[in-house]
């Protein structure tokens, strides 16, 4: 498959969300049904892989169409696939229960925020639904090759602690692919590793986008020493750090930069979802100090290189409206200072003149 616009994933992958919708893959709005194979054969996942399939940019893949419209990374892979429905991946968030309150998040993934926001039931699970769990179980797992485990925070799951004691008697071949905060080894007293060495493969891609202070405000509730630690501990099974930019934590990311390279951790860099949030959205005497700041580095690997060049590559967008961006940006960072007890001008004092013209 050649076309430009294709995507394996809704051919051989499946995602089972935190509020127990189903979808394709993790960054499509999904849909509650009934049972699995109402999905499997429903108009509209049939919709999406005759849009591929043709070419076409279907509207359900959006998030991977605006990534790539800024040169960011999008979610679309190409793989092998076949057409009658034999999954061979799945994601799974198994629930929104998260200890950290990320400035770019919302009560969908992070049960924090939904205490913040006073929700009556804050914490929900991709399998509160029985028939899919048994689904998943009995006709998913025996067949899969790889399992992408997120949240949330999916080190703090039940149903994920569940999973780790069962699955490999099920399916020891299947590799564990992690999303992680990195803010513990352990659950209800178990060691990870205790039951990691059950699997054939596991690895962790770790959430971190900051360096001390620049970390613990934008993924508010983390403890730079305690990831830092958990990392070294780890780090046979870290595969590499994923780092959310924004304009929170652009100007200290050189120090996150450095830090892999010292520890020799690969790192990506991918855009936040929130257009007012995004760097581009800087004006053009602080994209200028962001260059300088990035000037020093010395990138000991090719492809950290052309990351870092791709990053720097966004700031010469220009997405028109940045009034209301910027305002949007304002309204949002203060409000989250406020009952935080946080402070952007103590972490990004070189922006404080343009923050407090907005």
């Amino acid at each position: 498959m050649t076309q430009s616009n294709f995507c394996s994933r809704p051919f051989n992958e499946i995602n089972f969300d935190t509020d127990g919708t189903i979808s394709p893959c993790c960054v499509i709005n999904g849909r509650k049904y009934d049972t699995v194979e109402e999905y499997l054969s429903s108009d509209y996942l049939q919709k999406i892989r005759s849009d591929l399939l043709n070419n076409v940019k279907t509207p359900a893949c959006r998030a991977c169409w605006e990534y790539e419209s800024i040169g960011a990374w999008s979610n679309r892979i190409n793989e092998p696939y076949t057409d009658d429905n034999f999954i061979l991946n799945c994601h799974i968030k198994f629930s929104n229960k998260c200890n950290f309150k990320c400035r770019m998040c919302s009560a969908k993934l992070s049960s924090a925020i939904g205490v913040e926001e006073k929700l009556k039931n804050p914490i929900t699970s991709a399998f509160l639904n029985k028939h899919t769990k048994k689904y998943f179980y009995t006709k998913l797992l025996p067949n899969l090759k790889l399992i992408n485990i997120s949240g949330g925070e999916p080190l703090l799951s039940d149903d994920h602690l569940e999973f780790l004691k069962i699955a490999y008697l099920i399916n020891p071949n299947v590799h564990l692919s992690y999303n992680s905060n990195m803010s513990t080894t352990s659950y209800r007293g178990v060691d990870f590793r205790s039951l990691w060495k059950h699997y054939k493969l596991v690895s962790i891609i770790a959430s971190i986008d900051g360096h001390g202070k620049a970390q613990e405000y934008q993924r508010f509730g983390s403890s730079w020493e305690k990831i830092e630690s958990n990392m070294l501990e780890l780090r046979e099974h870290i595969k590499d750090i994923h780092c959310c930019v924004s304009i929170y934590n652009i100007y200290h990311l050189p120090d996150l930069i450095n830090w892999c390279m010292k520890y020799n951790f690969d790192i990506k860099f991918y855009a936040v979802g929130q257009k007012w949030l995004q760097i581009d959205t800087l004006p053009h005497s602080l994209k200028q100090s962001i260059l300088a700041k990035f000037k020093p580095l010395s990138p000991d690997k090719e492809d950290l290189a052309k990351q870092i060049v791709s990053l720097l590559k966004s700031l010469q967008n220009n997405p028109g409206n940045l009034k209301t961006y910027n305002l949007q940006f304002k309204n949002s960072t203060e409000y989250k200072d406020k009952i935080r007890n946080q402070s952007f001008v103590e972490i990004n004092p070189q922006f404080k003149d343009w923050y407090e013209r907005i």
